[in-house]
């Protein structure tokens, strides 16, 4: 997904999740500072939100990186 078509998706009222489940489908690894910069969605939201989508199983956190701190980046999951 192009940033434009990002954009788009958001001010089109998408939720954060449907913003971030679009961008990790596309093979994009986040951080929880890109998701509050673009969704508006505070750290503890962002933080809540990454860790319902590993428990339904659509995230994890990307075994290259920290498991956590700032660095922590996830990914889509293989389910």
């Amino acid at each position: 997904m192009d940033e434009d078509a990002a954009w788009s998706l958001l001010r089109s009222g998408a939720s954060a999740q449907a913003w971030v489940e679009a961008h990790l489908a596309e093979g994009q690894a986040l951080s929880n500072r890109e998701v509050v910069a673009a969704t508006g969605i505070d750290s503890k939201e962002a933080t809540a939100l990454f860790r319902f989508l590993k428990q339904i199983g659509t995230a994890v956190k990307d075994p290259e990186g920290p498991d956590r701190g700032a660095g922590v980046r996830w990914i889509a999951s293989d389910r």
